[in-house]
């Protein structure tokens, strides 16, 4: 039988700069929780959080520095649930240099928040959201067996690619949960691949090098079945559908405008990859 967890109806979404925060935020406004969630400090973020159903009576916005121990500290106290949702940093795929401040402050500011939600008397559990670049980028699977949760992204081979925003989730996701076994923290991950909005289009700016998709929607369900129903545990690997040949080869294309389409097309090899776990656990929600 599965069991949801007990709640104070009171949950934190941190990093909310992007469609899985925004969306996490509408959808636990729904459910009837209390919210507080941390933006940056643009009049027109706040506006469309404050613009959201009750989130005038139950959403309180704050700008909070994942950096600074002490401001994470105050923003779970009292909470259930604490949910970590930054967003890929997709724009450094590609460049030249190895981007280690963007690099450092993902993984400085995660450990802080699992920390803090480890000292936290309050914290039942806490989401993460990490990507499924994380899991997916390992040159050494068999191309004939599908990839799930248990894969882990070869940092060798993102860093040789240039792959980012890869290094940044795989590195920080490895070092959270390392300090949350260290702490005992009650952690759940979830590994999203191409986040997209209502509409399936596929954005440019909206992806994380891996093809299969998910609307943002789905992806905050996943999130708050992971926080409620008691069994969760470890990763899941998030997405509805994978792309077919021809948008994948288009959005690579997109990705990556300077390389020819022929060797696209070389070197391009589809992923077979499985959600079977994140769908189980969204049907128990």
């Amino acid at each position: 039988m599965v069991v949801r967890q007990k709640t104070e109806k009171t949950a934190v979404v941190l990093g909310t700069n992007g469609l899985v925060g925004q969306a996490l935020t509408k959808k636990l406004l729904e459910r009837g929780y209390f919210v507080r969630c941390s933006i940056g400090s643009s009049p027109d973020e706040a506006a469309v959080m404050m613009a959201m159903p009750e989130a005038e009576q139950r959403l309180k916005l704050m700008v909070s520095d994942l950096l600074d121990y002490a401001d994470i500290s105050t923003a779970i106290d009292g909470c259930s649930s604490v949910f970590l949702t930054i967003a890929p940093c997709d724009c450094l795929n590609g460049q030249g240099d190895y981007p280690a401040e963007v690099v450092d402050a993902e993984v400085r500011g995660t450990l802080n928040v699992v920390e803090a939600c480890a000292n936290c008397p309050s914290i039942k559990r806490m989401v993460l959201t990490s990507s499924a670049s994380a899991v997916v980028f390992d040159m050494k699977t068999d191309s004939s067996k599908s990839l799930d949760e248990r894969g882990w992204s070869n940092l060798d081979f993102l860093r040789k690619n240039k792959i980012w925003s890869a290094v940044a989730k795989t590195i920080a996701e490895r070092s959270a949960w390392c300090l949350a076994g260290d702490r005992g923290l009650d952690l759940v991950v979830l590994n999203p691949a191409i986040v997209t909005g209502p509409n399936p289009k596929i954005s440019e700016g909206q992806h994380s090098g891996v093809l299969a998709v998910a609307r943002a929607d789905v992806v905050a369900e996943a999130h708050i079945a992971a926080a409620e129903i008691s069994t969760a545990s470890g990763r899941y690997l998030c997405f509805e559908r994978l792309l077919s040949d021809e948008e994948a080869l288009d959005l690579m294309k997109k990705l990556f405008p300077n390389v020819s389409p022929k060797r696209l097309q070389e070197c391009y090899s589809p992923l077979r990859i499985s959600n079977e776990k994140v769908t189980r656990l969204i049907d128990c929600s």
